[in-house]
């Protein structure tokens, strides 16, 4: 597995701000986003128990976040293998995907053996919309883009956030959400980057 970096910090962003997560971060995407944290040209080699043991050895979080890239492009018998030993210590596993990849054959088995997945659509293209409110524990859009925002309407699962350090974004973000008030969109901000934290 291709892993750009694994460490310990506090989930800023979403449903689950606040809580203490080991990150396991992947390199390879199937985009190439201007924004993205990950530097997609620097990872190591690691089997899934190399993994673990970095994991349960380092860090004493009982929360891991699968994220890159995108964890969905990583082999399918080796995610499987990372996802089922790291529950069998009771470790909760949350999941980052752009959601292009979440309804494939051999990823919808992977989908459904974590607790917890956001799906940050990306354009030009996004995922097929009924499958991303069906399969996701929750919607982050980066804004501003050009989506139909209104179909991904479901109630307490949509979360707008502006792009980093991008003013004009936030005041798009809390515009847009002012305008839809009747539509259940939440605002989330990337907290961790103002507080300097990773």
């Amino acid at each position: 597995m291709k892993v750009n970096e694994i460490f310990e910090s506090f989930q800023f962003e979403g449903s689950r701000s606040g809580t203490l997560n080991v990150y396991i971060r992947f390199s390879g995407c199937n985009r190439q986003c201007s924004f993205c944290d990950t530097q997609h040209q620097k990872y190591v080699e690691m089997s899934p128990q190399q993994i673990v043991d970095e994991v349960l050895k380092k860090y004493k979080a009982q929360n891991v976040i699968l994220t890159g890239g995108e964890p969905l492009l990583q082999p399918e018998y080796d995610m499987v293998n990372l996802i089922e030993t790291l529950k069998s210590y009771n470790i909760f596993i949350a999941m980052e995907s752009n959601g292009d990849l979440v309804d494939s054959g051999k990823n919808f088995n992977i989908v459904q053996k974590i607790d917890h997945l956001t799906i940050s659509p990306k354009l030009p293209k996004s995922p097929d919309i009924e499958i991303a409110k069906r399969m996701a524990t929750e919607i982050k859009i980066i804004l501003p883009d050009n989506y139909n925002l209104i179909d991904f309407t479901k109630a307490e699962k949509t979360f707008i956030q502006p792009e980093w350090n991008n003013p004009e974004s936030l005041k798009y973000c809390m515009n847009f959400i002012k305008e839809h008030s009747n539509f259940p969109f939440r605002l989330s901000i990337q907290t961790h980057k103002y507080l300097g934290i990773e």
